[in-house]
């Protein structure tokens, strides 16, 4: 009896919870049907459609529909519906609003996956539900977020807590996006179906305990420093050259070094010594410490040749024995230009090299003679600014493109009491230059380095040195961070007064501040019989790859404020068709330890990768011998950490692109001299503050 009436009950029920059903579920849908598009009647369903557009995306309705299909499951295992309050149903009641948002990958910061205030190229949406006065009143939840959540190649759809903010206007939108971004949408809305269907974004997983560091307002001071600056990221290499930016240009301003002459010697080095051996197994020479003095018509070249022998002695056990032979020789310089000769000062490229070594050996006698033959080539070159033509068939040269020049006029004056009756010369010099480039400005600091010497009171000449700080700012029109900077600074004069009486002497120094900034860029430069000769490096190849190094490790810590990192200890090999790339990568972790603690930790992760260079042009590919440029530096860092284990696992995505060059003398077409500052054009992608 008791068996029959629980059975009754059950089914009693389940007849009540699908006649709820049957009540709640077609007024969810045709609240989803209206966002659809399908026209009904005002007055059937008091819903109106916030959005202007009449025919949503497929996936966005798919979206949609899971999220209402969630929430009505979700009331129906509650067991209750709405709450009616007849009070609050009236035309001059404040409408309810119910969000419904996707966030998109872009607005979320690298490490600590919080949600970016920064607008992106794509917009997102967000649709607004505004229920009739006749509607039934609901308390609903003010904001619902979805997020497309994936890890481990698992795709999850999550309810997350509403929030109250509202997010800002996204101004960096298309014409046709500017009501969506008007309206600060973050999932991107697209206008191609086909592009819809193929591409679906999604947002990486929050870890635990990384949404516990709160809103970004609340970071510390010194770690909002750190990840606003622009170049945290890109520690450890410069950018990749740009190899589009001159090739729809006529002319260029280039920095190069004009061939002056050349010359080239043989020399022959031999020595005779004796050793315990009775075969020789292999003798390897090579150059080391080579030296260039350019004289007037000669260069003086001086080097050491390290060799390595290896023999088997009498013991039948195979031996190392390594020494050097010194050399120093007078090559003459044929110039170019009999006007033109070679001055003291210039410029030298040294490409000297071995060109065979034989040896003879006597068992008998221990005696081991070498032979070795030198080649000794040199370049003498002068650093000028040459406009050349550029053409999109031209060469292509790794070149230093001159952005603009600037100078100023240093004063300092100094007084000071020296024990002395007379000074005798006052020598200054500029040591420690450094630069720092700005928006449209360098930075210069240094110091003077300045020697006194005078007649003490004891009739002796005393020497003094001292050094005086300076820095100042010199205006460069046009010039952008990042770029290279060249000094030319010097010392224009200084006087001195001396008061013997009081022993009081004041000195006053004017210094010279000129510099030059020069972006390194690929430029294809117009060749001519009859053109400068200049000395270039002719980029071959470029390619570039991502290497992720991964880490996990155990610490005493209850959470991790951040991790910094930069490359360092670059190194590269070129081989045939390819780039071997090795490196280490600094790590930084600062975390709060188990005593409340901000502590610091500093690891170094070595890496390395092979990199593919398929060559510009096939008749000229990568050979092993030729010059590299490594442009490493680190894209990305996340980490996740779990405060019960102390397990950290970090991960750190390290961009590498390299340029592979080769020495060439190529003769250039030279249109004139290099135009003024005022005829540059202002370089894309610099802020408005940029000085003119």
């Amino acid at each position: 009896m008791f068996i029959g009436l629980w059975q009754s009950g059950v089914i009693v029920a389940a007849i009540a919870l699908v006649l709820l059903g049957l009540l709640l579920i077609p007024r969810r849908r045709r609240m989803v049907e209206t966002l659809l598009g399908v026209d009904y009647p005002d007055d059937d369903n008091g819903l109106e459609l916030s959005l202007g557009h009449s025919n949503p995306q497929p996936a966005l309705a798919q979206h949609i529909g899971e999220v209402a299909f969630a929430v009505d499951c979700d009331l129906l295992e509650d067991g209750g519906g709405a709450e009616v309050n007849q009070e609050t149903v009236c035309s001059e009641a404040v409408q309810a609003k119910r969000n419904l948002m996707l966030r998109a990958p872009g607005s979320w910061h690298a490490g600590n996956a919080t949600p970016a205030p920064t607008c992106t190229s794509e917009p997102a949406i967000t649709i607004t539900f505004q229920p009739s006065s006749s509607e039934i009143h609901m308390d609903l939840p003010s904001e619902i977020t979805l997020r497309a959540e994936s890890f481990d190649s698992l795709g999850q759809i999550m309810c997350c807590q509403s929030e109250s903010n509202f997010l800002p206007e996204a101004p960096c939108t298309s014409s046709e996006d500017h009501d969506d971004a008007r309206l600060g949408f973050l999932y991107p809305i697209s206008h191609d179906r086909e592009e819809d269907a193929e591409e679906q974004e999604h947002v990486p997983v929050q870890h635990q305990s990384q949404a516990t560091e709160g809103p970004r307002e609340a970071r510390p001071v010194f770690l909002n420093r750190l990840m606003e600056s622009p170049f945290r990221l890109r520690e450890g290499g410069s950018h990749m050259l740009n190899i589009e930016k001159y090739s729809q240009v006529q002319t260029a301003c280039l920095k190069v070094e004009r061939v002056v002459g050349h010359g080239s010697k043989q020399v022959l080095l031999e020595e005779t010594n004796t050793i315990p051996g009775i075969k020789i197994v292999e003798i390897i020479p090579t150059l080391i410490n080579i030296r260039s003095i350019v004289k007037d018509g000669k260069v003086i070249i001086q080097g050491t040749v390290h060799k390595q022998i290896f023999y088997i002695g009498t013991d039948e056990l195979e031996h190392h024995l390594a020494e050097d032979m010194d050399f120093s020789e007078l090559v003459d310089i044929e110039p170019l230009n009999p006007m033109c000769p070679v001055r003291e000062g210039m410029n030298q490229q040294d490409f000297s090299v071995i060109e065979n070594s034989v040896f003879e050996f006597d068992p008998d006698t221990g005696a081991l003679t070498q032979k070795i033959i030198l080649r000794l080539c040199v370049k003498v070159t002068e650093t000028e600014q040459l406009e050349v033509g550029v053409g999109c068939q031209g060469t292509l040269i790794k070149a230093a493109v001159v952005v603009g020049e600037g100078t100023k006029q240093k004063f300092i004056e100094e007084t000071k009491v020296i024990p002395a009756i007379k000074v005798i010369e006052i020598v200054p010099r500029i040591s420690q230059i450094r630069h720092t480039v700005k928006n449209g400005k360098v930075l210069v600091q240094g110091i003077v380095h300045k020697q006194i010497f005078y007649v003490g009171t004891d009739d002796l000449v005393h020497h003094l040195a001292e050094d005086i700080p300076f820095s100042d700012l010199v205006i460069v029109p046009y010039a952008c961070e990042g770029m290279n900077s060249q000094d030319h600074s010097f010392v224009d004069n200084l006087v001195f007064e001396f008061d013997p009486a009081t022993g009081a002497l004041t000195q006053k120094i004017i210094l010279a501040l000129s510099v030059k900034v020069t972006e390194t860029c690929g430029v294809p430069v117009i060749e001519g019989t009859a053109g400068t000769l200049i000395s270039a490096n002719q980029i071959i190849g470029m390619g570039c790859a991502e290497k992720l190094v991964e880490e996990t490790k155990t610490l005493t810590a209850i959470k991790i404020v951040d991790i910094d990192a930069r490359i360092s200890e670059i190194t590269s090999i070129v081989k045939n068709g390819k780039v071997i790339v090795q490196g280490t990568v600094h790590k930084q972790i600062f975390y709060v330890g188990t005593d409340d603690l901000v502590h610091h930790l500093a690891e170094d992760l070595p890496f390395s990768e092979m990199i593919e260079i398929p060559p510009i042009n096939p008749e000229f590919p990568v050979e092993e011998g030729m010059d590299q440029q490594d442009h490493s530096f680190i894209e990305n860092i996340v980490w996740e950490f779990d405060p019960a284990t102390g397990e950290l696992t970090e991960k750190v995505i390290i961009g590498i692109q390299v340029v592979v060059t080769n020495h060439i003398q190529i003769p250039v077409v030279v249109i004139g001299g290099c135009p003024g500052n005022d005829l540059w054009p202002i370089k894309e992608g610099c802020p408005a503050d940029t000085v003119k």
